[in-house]
């Protein structure tokens, strides 16, 4: 198989060279093309089976993520592929709200120091490394690994589908809908790619435009729960209640974890449905005595009932708890009634 991939690489190589080079066709071809990080069929295998699961975004696909990808490293602990595929699983469960940043960061770290010590030049260790400096709020630092990966690989979807996030985190929001659109033209069947466009449209306040994206991402996806949550949240903000409730009852139905019941309960409270989203918070307290909630999914929840007092003093609770979430919370419509928001941030 990677004889295969080689030797399409060349034929490609061959095929462009003059446009390539501007006609120098005498130039050779780089020796190793593509690199593999491993020679092991079957280590290649699982980390593939890890990716298909890591970007079904749910938490029992990203343990299943994990397992695969651990399952590679111990056929070769050299896979550098494997290591960074580690990483991200980690990170990404604590970017979702399913564990801790203080369960998961820490493994993540290790994981993309590894991949970045087996293979310096490789575009997803460096995505890795990006995505944990990016939920630990040094921004600077995920913006240059995020573009060292690009600049290593321009395929890298990982590392363009962030960099676009943390660009609309800090309020930039034409260049996070350039690299989108680039991360949409390399692959335009994604639904995750299509949700993080959703996103991106509803932090700068879009929220017509991240609605018709979020319902052509669940037509096409219908299990696919990570893009009701934007578009339970757009609806609410464009003042659409009745779709709202709808979509985050839904959500809620197919995924119960706390920050989708955070959810439920900021747009049945948004929506005057008070005494529902009051038991919605009473299932998540009750909840969070059985498994980690982050204390950012109680303040979205009181935040729908413009409980000032408790959302604030959530707010606080997550910033002394270092909860990635409060990365976007000056952009994040839900907070736009509190009014002074960079505040919060810390």
């Amino acid at each position: 198989v990677f004889c295969v991939q080689e030797e399409i690489a060349r034929a490609l190589v061959d095929a462009l060279r003059p446009q390539l080079l501007e006609g120098d066709v005498g130039a050779a071809a780089p020796p190793a093309l593509l690199r593999p990080s491993t020679s092991d069929f079957e280590a290649y295998a699982l980390y593939l089976r890890g990716r298909q699961r890591w970007n079904e975004r749910t938490p029992q696909s990203l343990r299943d993520a994990l397992g695969f990808f651990g399952a590679a490293v111990e056929r070769d602990p050299g896979y550098a592929h494997a290591h960074a595929g580690t990483a991200d699983g980690w990170a990404i469960l604590v970017d979702h709200g399913i564990i801790a940043p203080a369960e998961g960061l820490p493994r993540a770290e290790r994981a993309a120091a590894a991949a970045l010590e087996l293979r310096p030049d490789l575009a997803e260790a460096h995505a890795s490394a990006g995505l944990i400096a990016q939920l630990q709020g040094r921004h600077g630092d995920a913006e240059t690994a995020f573009r060292t990966a690009l600049a290593a690989d321009p395929g890298c979807l990982a590392a363009r589908q962030r960099l676009a996030l943390l660009l609309a985190w800090c309020g930039r929001f034409a260049e996070a809908r350039a690299e989108m659109q680039q991360a949409r033209l390399a692959d335009p069947l994604s639904p995750l790619i299509a949700a993080s466009r959703g996103w991106v449209e509803y932090f700068a306040g879009r929220y017509e435009d991240a609605i018709a994206i979020a319902r052509r991402v669940i037509e096409g996806e219908p299990d696919f729960a990570p893009a009701r949550i934007p578009l339970a949240l757009s609806l609410a903000a464009a003042g659409r209640c009745e779709e709202a409730v709808g979509e985050a009852r839904t959500c809620a139905a197919e995924l119960a974890t706390a920050p989708v019941l955070g959810v439920l309960a900021y747009v049945l409270g948004r929506c005057g449905h008070a005494d529902e989203a009051a038991g919605v918070i009473e299932r998540i307290d009750a909840l969070s005595q059985e498994t980690y909630v982050g204390r950012h999914v109680f303040a979205q929840a009181w935040s729908g009932l413009r409980r000032e007092r408790e959302t604030l003093a959530e707010l606080e609770a997550a910033r002394r708890a270092a909860e990635p979430q409060l990365n976007y919370v000056t952009v994040d419509p839900m907070l736009e009634w509190l009014g002074d928001r960079p505040a919060l941030a810390g």
